[in-house]
């Protein structure tokens, strides 16, 4: 991680920077492949960080990480399914195909496009929902500056770190984050390796 963006925690949050001196040095950037980080994105849809990678380990095992949607329609979606994948979420993946070989989901404009406008693009795809299109901006695009309110680790980690009698609200997530800016997808970061971290190192 950059030393500005160690700095700027350390200077607006001690807590948050207490965090980041206590796990793995880490970096966000633009994925190679943007049309695998997204299936990775529908893959871990409401399922823990354990069982996500599981599943993923299982896809990349049999498509590669390199994957292309040519690959994904060749195959029948048993192969998915067999794989870990809901039918929900392979329908998904396999429309998302489609809609990449036939051109209609470019990503080099999504590259070009602001957070909240590749968030309407993806959204727009059924089986896509906004907290896919966030993680999709943050560990696909690599942007450095996405929060996401809805995301049940995050509200867990924040009243976690600031000890809180219940979870953070939307409204509490958004003033409390606001601070992070413009670094937010970082402090996200952070606070989701902060969940496996002992109780007694958050103080």
């Amino acid at each position: 991680m950059e030393e500005g963006i160690v700095c700027h925690f350390k200077n607006i949050d001690p807590l948050l920077a207490n965090l980041l001196s206590r796990i793995k040095p880490f970096t966000i950037k633009r994925s190679e492949n943007l049309f695998f980080a997204l299936i990775s994105s529908i893959v871990y849809q409401q399922l823990s960080t354990k069982a996500g990678d599981a599943i993923l380990q299982r896809f990349i095992d049999r498509f590669g990480a390199d994957v292309s949607p040519f690959q994904i329609l060749s195959h029948n979606k048993e192969v998915l399914r067999n794989i870990g994948i809901s039918w929900t979420k392979t329908h998904t993946i396999y429309n998302l195909s489609l809609l990449v070989q036939e051109g209609e989901l470019r990503f080099e404009l999504l590259c070009e496009a602001t957070d909240e406008e590749v968030i309407q693009h993806l959204i727009a795809i059924r089986g896509i929902g906004r907290w896919t299109a966030e993680m999709f901006l943050m560990f696909g695009l690599g942007r450095k500056d996405v929060f996401s309110f809805q995301d049940v680790g995050l509200q867990r980690a924040i009243q976690r770190l600031y000890n809180l009698s219940e979870r953070p609200t939307k409204s509490d997530m958004e003033r409390i984050s606001s601070i992070w800016k413009p670094y937010r997808t970082y402090a996200a970061y952070i606070l989701w390796r902060s969940l496996s971290l002992d109780e007694k190192l958050l103080r």
